[in-house]
């Protein structure tokens, strides 16, 4: 592996993260929209805006794994890039309680967006 090859795949990894801020973002802002609340705890919060924020999960979690997968032109670098978003639920899960189904969610459904994308460019 050459040092062009590095710099692709830390380019490719830093787009991953870039794109699942900016994916998270948007989940959050029709979360806010669609569920407008003031509510500061996450057991507060109706069912539906539960709902959007795993499903903002998953879709941060594909945004990463795409942007890396593309990018990075390896395959292996979709799970990297869905694991940034891995992370930050990791982060929200250890900062206050979510319910079980919630949890199981954030915790599948990134390794499967990387899975997902890593088998779809692999058939191709």
């Amino acid at each position: 592996m050459n040092i062009a090859s590095i710099g692709k795949i830390a380019g490719a990894l830093f787009a991953a993260l870039v794109a699942t801020a900016i994916a998270t973002a948007i989940g959050e802002f029709a979360g806010v929209a669609l569920f407008p609340s003031d509510v500061a705890y996450i057991a507060w919060l109706p069912a539906g805006a539960k709902l959007v924020i795993v499903i903002t999960w998953a879709m941060a979690a594909l945004a990463g794994a795409v942007a890396a997968r593309v990018l990075g032109e390896r395959g292996w670098l979709a799970f990297a890039g869905a694991m940034w978003t891995l992370l930050g639920v990791l982060y929200s899960l250890a900062q206050e309680p979510y319910p079980m189904w919630m949890m199981a969610g954030g915790l599948v459904l990134p390794p499967l967006a990387g899975a997902t994308i890593f088998l779809v460019w692999r058939q191709r």
